[in-house]
């Protein structure tokens, strides 16, 4: 370190930092050496100080062996797992710490110890541990790398035992069976296919494995059973399978080699059921194509005829038979081709043939299905030309005349129609003329009259329409015919041919019953009111009856409403004329809501067996109540527009009347929201039985309040209280109120200090303060603006200078602080004012105002 004549007395900062020797040592002394100064100050050169002693603390205090997690499991295939091992400080000597497996038949370790000196004490040493295979399903075998104590002359590290490691060997032998594939197919030639089978772990005891043929007509199996022992179970035992010929031409057969579950006493092998072997049997029978007989002949009707074709032997590749019709007009096939392939060849394939109609009168008719070479690529199959197939189609073509439906037919007297067809059966020589007519037209009629076939629309059905007609007689269900005249033809097989004639049935509407209109229900009824309002229905018969018919009639509470008719009568004559019942709503004077009631239909009485004694069903209706619990007043509206008082002393009146007669007293009160705005007189209004409908007079008188507060609005409420429930805690609107203020534009000052010396505002020379407030004595229609000053600035000055009230903060008294002045004079306590200019408004009742002066003394402090 070097001190100049300016750095002396500076101190210079020494820094000692401590070394790690890796040795465990403790904490060592040693001391910082300072040498003798050197310099041309002889008062200087040569002292020597002090040498600062230090300690060195020692961190080489954990002696110990550190071994690492294993990095894994090992397995029986040779899979191996690593850990480290280091010391955790410097030795003095030598450390050697053995290695050994607790179970070398599941694993081994390498190396076998690890030496630690003092120089690669800090290094971790790398041990592996491979896993070995002891052929047994023993599962996964834990065992342990074992750490033996430490050897070394260090006697911090003698005899230090480090943990043993945990390992887990994996177990690779799994019971199972195997089969390898099988060699081939086998063949009805005799031909031989085989597999083997092996175990996959040596058992505990003996392994037997039933052995079958699933189909034994395509191939047999030369052992029945298999076993293994402890000493063969990896050596594979052959089966042999041979095909067996079952001279059919049945293609290619697959079959299965059944393996039943394995028998042993060892249980990981009991019960394992190893896959079966499948293999198919090769067919050595030759190809051919063979074709069913036909079914049927065909008919001009459209009946169908069908015959099959089918391989005899699975072909090498797709084959495909053409097929065609020696004539079109009389049968048609369908499909024109078939095609069978290598898995399908023994489908049968069914050829369908469809009868067409020549419309000509030429007999049964012979044709043929031709069944053209096969083509395929397969030589065994390309140009075999199957047998063709014969069949007849049978003619229809005789003359005829065909009416669909000619019975079952319903009309309706509603008007319902019906309908059928006529077609002829055959083209004739010339026009073909059927006339028709109903037998009964009061019952039906026909359109049209008469058809004509032509040798051109022969084929078409012709429509023919029937319509039932409404007699208005109660006759029941009626049959009637359509009769269908001998044809008229210049076609001798036609002329005079006579088609049949159709029957039908008018079914009758003249059903015994009345009509009520409109219809009602408890959910749909027709109305009347307590006011006097009407309704009206009608009734009618639905058939014409044989004698007269009265249905009386009633109303089930006579209290809501009364009836114009007490009975109707229907005669033979009017009975399909609806007659009208008016049903007039009674005023019962009591509040009892709309009540439900039915006009009631009697029993009908008449001679008439069909008439008498039905009832046509009650009529619903509903009385609307005009008797509502409810309080009135005079003027009406009130709970909209205000009624007017004044602070002078203004009274307003209204009545109020009950809508319906209670069944007892009904006491309402009356009170007012702000007595200070209005009162209300009386208190109370009491209405009873016999005055409910009496208007009973109600005052609010306005209050005056002496505040400019503006108009102010208020309510009168309204409470009852009765034994009747309608009119108990009626619900009843409050009455809207404006009290108008009569409180002139003007200002409250406080305190009032107008020629009143005791509430002069005090002040001092200190700057000492004093306050006083300022009001509106009424809401302005405009800002109202205040200006503010002092007649003696050097006494006392006001903050703020200026004040402004508007409509909203008009009743909100501004302060106004009043600040003393020194004026450094000997000259006693001041008097002096705070005066207002002219007030400034757009509202003329302020404008030009002129506030009283606020007085104040300034006491002297000189």
């Amino acid at each position: 370190l070097t001190f100049t004549s300016t750095n002396w007395n500076a101190p210079q900062t020494v820094t000692v930092t401590g070394i790690d020797d890796a040795v465990l040592d403790g904490n060592q002394p040693y001391s910082i050496i300072t040498d003798p100064a050197v310099s041309s100050d002889a008062n200087y050169d040569g002292i020597n100080s002090s040498d600062p002693s230090l300690i060195n603390v020692d961190n080489d205090n954990s002696v110990g062996i550190n071994v690492s997690a294993i990095s894994g499991d090992t397995n029986e295939a040779g899979g191996q797992a690593t850990f480290t091992i280091v010391l955790n400080s410097q030795p003095v000597s030598d450390v050697t710490i053995d290695l050994s497996s607790s179970d070398t038949d599941e694993g081994t370790v390498s190396p076998s110890s690890v030496t630690f000196t003092t120089a690669n004490w800090g290094s971790p040493r790398t041990v592996t541990v491979t896993g070995a295979d002891d052929i047994l399903v023993d599962g996964n075998q834990p065992f342990f790398i074992i750490t033996d104590p430490a050897v070394s002359s260090d006697i911090n590290y003698s005899g230090l035992d480090a943990a043993n490691v945990s390992v887990t060997n994996s177990d690779d032998d799994m019971p199972g069976i195997t089969i390898n594939e099988v060699s081939g197919d086998t063949s009805e030639a005799g031909g031989i296919a085989t597999f083997s089978i092996v175990l996959n772990s040596p058992p505990g005891d003996n392994v037997t494995i039933d052995l079958s043929s699933s189909d034994t007509t395509e191939g047999t199996i030369g052992l029945s059973s298999v076993t293994f022992t402890s000493a063969n179970w990896n050596a594979p035992q052959t089966v042999t399978i041979t095909g067996v010929d079952d001279a059919i031409l049945d293609g290619h057969q697959p079959y299965f080699i059944i393996t039943d579950p394995a028998v042993s006493n060892d249980t990981d092998y009991d019960g394992l059921d190893s896959i079966n072997v499948s293999l198919k049997n090769i067919d050595n029978d030759s190809s051919g194509i063979t074709v069913g007989e036909i079914s049927s002949s065909t008919t001009e009707g459209g009946d169908k005829a069908t015959f099959s074709i089918v391989l005899n032997s699975p072909p090498d590749d797709d084959v495909t038979i053409d097929l065609s019709s020696s004539n079109t007009s009389e049968g048609t096939i369908n499909p024109t081709s078939v095609t069978f392939t290598s898995t399908d060849w023994s489908s049968s394939k069914t050829i369908t043939i469809t009868g067409v109609d020549d419309a000509i009168q030429d007999g049964n008719q012979p044709y043929i299905i031709i069944t053209n070479a096969a083509s395929s690529t397969d030589l065994s199959y390309n140009g075999l030309d199957p047998d063709n197939v014969f069949l007849t189609n049978i003619d229809n073509d005789s003359a005829g005349i065909t009416v669909t439906p000619d019975a079952g037919i319903i009309t309706t007297e509603e008007g319902a129609e019906a309908s059928f067809t006529v077609v002829l059966n055959s083209v004739p020589s010339d026009d073909v003329t059927i006339t028709l007519n109903s037998n009964d037209t009061s019952e039906g009629t026909i359109s049209p009259s008469s058809i004509t076939f032509t040798p051109i629309n022969w084929s078409a059905q012709q429509t023919i329409t029937i319509t039932g007609i409404d007699d208005a007689l109660q006759d029941g269900n009626q049959l009637y015919s359509v009769v269908l005249d001998p044809a008229e033809s210049t076609d001798p097989d036609y002329n005079g041919l006579d088609p049949i004639d159709v029957t039908a049935t008018n079914n009758d509407n003249e059903t015994p019953g009345f009509t009520i209109a409109p219809s009602t229900s408890r959910l749909n009824r027709l109305i009347t009111s307590e006011g006097g309002m009407e309704a009206a229905f009608t009734i009618v018969l639905n058939s014409t009856p044989t004698a007269d018919v009265t249905l009386p009639l009633s109303v089930s509470d006579i209290s809501e409403a009364s009836i114009n008719k007490t009975s109707l009568t229907f005669t033979i004559y009017n009975w399909n004329a609806p007659q009208t019942v008016v049903v007039s709503g009674l005023d019962d004077d009591i509040p009892d809501g709309n009540t439900d009631y039915t006009v009631i239909t009697g029993a009908a009485s008449s001679i008439d067996t069909n008439y008498n004694a039905i009832t046509p069903g009650d009529i619903f209706l509903k009385n609307t109540d005009n008797e509502q619990a409810g309080v009135t007043f005079d003027p009406i509206g009130l709970s909209k527009s205000p009624l007017i008082t004044t602070e002078s002393g203004g009274e307003i009146t209204y009545t109020i009347t009950l809508n319906s007669p209670p069944t007892d007293d009904v006491v309402i009160d009356l009170t007012s929201n702000d007595t200070l705005e209005g009162t209300v007189s009386p208190f109370s209004l009491t209405f009873t039985t016999a005055n409910w409908n009496i208007a009973q007079t109600v005052t609010v008188t306005g209050v005056d309040d002496v505040i400019a507060d503006g108009h102010q609005g208020y309510m009168i409420t309204a409470v009852s209280s009765s034994t009747d429930p309608d009119y108990d805690n009626l619900t009843i609107a409050d009455v809207y109120m404006q009290n108008n203020d009569n409180e002139t534009a003007g200002y409250i000052i406080h305190p009032d200090t107008f020629n009143n010396t005791i509430n002069t505002l005090s002040t001092n020379e200190s700057s000492g303060q004093d306050t006083f407030t300022i009001v509106l004595t009424k809401s302005p229609a405009a800002d109202v603006t205040l200006t503010l000053s002092s007649n003696k600035t050097a006494e006392g000055s006001p903050s703020p200078a200026t004040l402004v009230f508007t409509p909203s903060n008009w009743d909100a008294p501004q302060t106004v602080t009043v600040t003393g002045v020194d004026d450094g004079i000997a000259d006693g306590n001041q008097p002096y004012q705070i005066r207002f200019d002219t007030v400034v408004s757009l509202d003329p009742d302020y404008d030009g105002l002129k506030p009283d002066r606020v007085y104040c003394i300034n006491a002297d402090n000189d």
